[in-house]
């Protein structure tokens, strides 16, 4: 069932990439998007995981959103040697690309008076999630099974990311020095450790399975880091061993989460 959702999910999405997507231009670099624009008072922002190898990057949970109370912009990361995608990061330690979609979050977010932006994705589209989230005080931020710790995992051979590593860092693995790792395990970590607004303002949701790799790699530590700079994080723990099938079990949780935070911004109205 969960996997018919998922080709649901692809045919739904391929119509509104004909019709929807646009390009947003930065500093001559162009970013795709879908924004559905509804006039309504939070919008969410989703970022699009890795494909496997060969496959191009697609727009996520497209259809799981749909229908729901929220304006819809929908950012694809088809950047890298493959299409796949780089992380919203940039070429060669260029981080042009997460240059030009705050960027482009920006100019929209603030010509739009939304009481809330939520910040959401999974695996890759996590990390998308988690590292824009932090650029904007007082976001909500729901993330799938994140990577944390990015140097190590481009570096993984078991990963098959030769072409993304070799597009951010403008190296190959053998020629890849520690300094670059650590850059880039630490892009996100040091997000989270310097971040100087109100963090109780910021609503921290993570799903994730103990059972596969993500969670002893990245997810642990992404945790604790988290706690220990003051942050309150909200977990939900699947119990699959690949961590593929988090595009299986997060849209249920995307879904149910988003409607809880439109439900209770209602209640707060209500009094």
């Amino acid at each position: 069932m969960k996997k018919a959702k998922k080709y649901a999910e692809y045919f739904i999405t391929k119509m509104r990439v004909v019709f929807h997507q646009k390009k947003y231009i930065h500093d001559k670099k162009a970013i795709k998007y879908i924004y559905e624009k509804q006039g309504k008072k939070d919008l969410i922002i989703d970022f699009s995981s890795c494909t496997r190898k060969g496959i191009k990057a697609r727009y996520n949970y497209v259809r799981t959103l749909k229908n729901m109370d929220l304006d819809q912009l929908f950012i694809l990361d088809d950047y890298g040697f493959d299409g796949r995608g780089i992380y919203y990061l940039g070429k060669d330690m260029d981080f042009f690309v997460e240059r030009a979609v705050f960027h482009m979050i920006s100019h929209i977010t603030s010509g739009n008076h939304y009481q809330r932006i939520i910040f959401a994705g999974s695996s890759k589209g996590g990390y998308g999630a988690l590292n824009f989230g932090f650029m904007f005080p007082g976001s909500c931020i729901i993330a799938g099974a994140p990577q944390y710790h990015l140097g190590n995992y481009l570096m993984d051979w078991d990963n098959h990311l030769d072409d993304t590593l070799k597009y951010i860092t403008g190296k190959t693995r053998n020629y890849v020095s520690k300094a670059v790792v650590n850059d880039l395990n630490s892009h996100l970590h040091d997000k989270i450790r310097n971040y100087k607004s109100d963090k109780s303002a910021v609503s921290i949701y993570l799903h994730y399975s103990r059972q596969e790799h993500t969670y002893q790699e990245h997810i642990k530590d992404l945790i604790k880091d988290l706690k220990d700079n003051g942050f309150y994080v909200r977990e939900d723990a699947g119990e699959y061993k690949n961590h593929s099938d988090v595009s299986l079990y997060f849209p249920d949780y995307l879904k149910m989460v988003a409607q809880l935070i439109i439900d209770s911004e209602e209640s707060d109205e209500n009094g």
